[in-house]
């Protein structure tokens, strides 16, 4: 129960982090479109975002995945997981996870072990 708790509570934790460049790139796009670059912006901003969560999820719901320190940043697609494993299979694993979800057009390790 605590596992779950826990996990619910990081994914809350996760989602209200990633609303906010959501809620920059939805304004950004509500608006009069005054320059287009600003526009597709956002929308690259955003779909980073949802990728970025989808990783992070991914990762918590995976029991081979527990116990990592990790952190996913996404730009353009591509994935960089970064933080610290305990074996060179907990790493194979988390970067199998992040180059499995939608979206991602590559993953780049910067996974140190402990």
């Amino acid at each position: 129960m605590k596992i779950k708790r826990t996990a619910r509570n990081i994914l809350s934790i996760t989602a209200f982090a990633w609303s906010i460049p959501f809620a920059q790139a939805g304004d950004i796009l509500n608006r009069e479109a005054e320059n287009e670059p600003e526009r597709a912006s956002a929308v690259r901003v955003s779909q980073d975002a949802v990728i970025t969560a989808r990783v992070l999820a991914a990762l918590l719901v995976q029991p081979q995945a527990k116990s990592l320190d990790v952190s996913v940043d996404t730009l353009d697609g591509e994935v960089r997981v970064t933080g610290f494993v305990r074996d060179e299979a907990q790493r194979r694993k988390a970067l199998e996870i992040a180059s499995a979800v939608t979206g991602v057009v590559a993953v780049r390790d910067d996974i140190a072990k402990r």
